[in-house]
């Protein structure tokens, strides 16, 4: 199925990231969120989201879930918005598959910036004071947003917006649900 023509209904969405509609709905009323292809009113003509949009909906939701502040989970959200399906497979070329949380006493952050796994977990200066990092409760750890791309990519969608509606997927024995999602 081609990228470009892939598409999410709200229940899809949901169902994959385990966004509730109704927030998904005052997002929408917010301003915050708009679908790909609005709806129009009536039956039948649901608004269709793009992977992109479900990928930066699945992340941000996972990362709340992960006590991520909402502020750092709204930029996140924003960063992976603006990105095209080129733009994403662009940074997973170049080894930058994954988000940075950082884990404090304070609660954890997360920076709106690809990083190379390594870069996060192997790091030279991290290990080197890992006895003071992790006597100050710092742990930082990577989100891979790659994986969960591939998730979606897997669920698939409605090829141009047309076909029934998905809500419950399994491709090849894989449960298409938020959670079925890859966790950090």
């Amino acid at each position: 199925m081609c990228e470009a023509t892939m598409f999410f209904t709200t229940a899809q969405l949901c169902a994959i990231t385990g966004v509730p509609a109704g927030t998904l709905k005052r997002l929408r009323a917010a301003g915050s969120v708009l679908a790909a292809r609005p709806g129009r009113p009536g039956r039948g003509h649901a608004d269709l989201w793009s992977p992109e949009q479900v990928l930066a909906l699945a992340v941000a939701r996972g990362l709340r879930g992960c006590g991520v502040p909402a502020a750092d989970a709204e930029a996140v959200l924003r960063f992976l918005w603006d990105l095209s399906a080129a733009d994403l497979r662009r940074h997973f070329r170049a080894g930058r598959t994954c988000l940075m949380l950082v884990a404090t006493p304070g609660g954890t952050g997360c920076l709106p910036e690809f990083l190379p796994r390594a870069a996060i977990l192997d790091n030279e200066a991290i290990d080197a004071h890992a006895v003071t990092a992790l006597r100050l409760g710092v742990r930082p750890s990577a989100l891979d947003v790659e994986a969960v791309w591939h998730f979606i990519q897997k669920c698939g969608g409605k090829a141009g917006g047309a076909g029934g509606d998905n809500h419950d997927a399994t491709i090849m024995g894989q449960s298409c649900r938020s959670d079925s999602l890859p966790t950090p």
